[in-house]
């Protein structure tokens, strides 16, 4: 049986790997890159070549791929004879985010109604105060419009 070398293992694992595509959260994209590079025994040099850039750019991209367009992105892989397939991963439940959202909201609602009936010299039960928000709450939720995301 052959010894492979480092190398070849290397080209090889990051072949299969590539060929099943990597889930890459968009600030790795620039490492990803390098790595690709590397493996194919490229230079930055020529992958700026490649794709008409100065080495800089490349370099800059490899350590801060955030700052880079996704149009570059497509350039540099395309160079690199792979694709882009990206992902958008929520952090949260989308239904959890909004309940927090109108959580805060129905809060808002309620502080500014307490600070007017406060001028007025009334106060509510708190059991109806907490009422109150369930159902602000609530109502937000069911139809979560832009009032939601208004500052």
């Amino acid at each position: 049986m052959q010894n492979k070398s480092y190398k070849e293992l290397r080209v090889a694992q990051m072949s299969d790997t590539l060929q099943k595509g990597i889930n890459t959260p968009i600030e790795n994209i620039g490492w990803q890159i390098k790595s690709i590079r590397e493996t194919l025994g490229m230079t930055q040099k020529q992958l700026a070549r490649r794709i008409g850039v100065k080495q800089s750019v490349i370099s800059r991209i490899e350590k801060k791929s955030e700052n880079c367009s996704l149009k570059t992105i497509f350039k540099l892989l395309a160079a690199l004879n792979c694709s882009f397939s990206g992902f958008i991963v929520s952090k949260e439940k989308l239904y959890d985010y909004i309940v927090k959202a109108a959580e805060k909201k129905a809060s808002e609602i309620l502080k500014r109604t307490l600070a007017n009936m406060a001028m007025e010299k009334q106060a509510p039960y708190k059991a109806a105060l907490s009422q109150q928000f369930e159902d602000f709450k609530k109502e937000i939720i069911i139809d979560p419009g832009p009032g939601l995301w208004e500052e």
